[in-house]
């Protein structure tokens, strides 16, 4: 039971899920809303290939 509590309790927190909700909030603002679903991952994409270290 307490191997399920400490399982179940922790949060997936990252920076780069951070950053990729920023991006995403600032493509969806009414100034970007035009663009298109495969436009909008591009640019979600592009900074994360950047940014990956393998």
């Amino acid at each position: 039971q307490a191997l399920a509590l400490k399982i179940f309790s922790t949060v997936p927190i990252s920076m780069a899920n951070e950053h990729t909700m920023s991006t995403i909030t600032w493509l969806n603002s009414p100034h970007h809303s035009t663009q298109g679903v495969g436009t909008l991952q591009d640019h979600i994409k592009i900074p994360q290939w950047h940014c990956y270290k393998p």
